[in-house]
């Protein structure tokens, strides 16, 4: 359980580091968030800025 795992303390700063994370750009929280696919792989993403140049 979390209880068990974290004491109350460090499970409201977990809380209040995603919540200020979030506030302050919250595309990098959904990027943050991707996890890993379904063989293991770490997912990304990329913002389009509109921007695109092929090189």
């Amino acid at each position: 359980m979390v209880e068990e795992e974290f004491s109350h303390s460090k499970l409201l700063k977990i809380v209040l580091e995603k919540l200020e994370l979030l506030n302050k750009d919250p595309f990098n929280y959904a990027r943050e968030k991707l996890g890993k696919d379904k063989y293991g792989n770490p997912m990304f993403s990329i913002r389009v800025t509109g921007d695109i140049r092929i090189i």
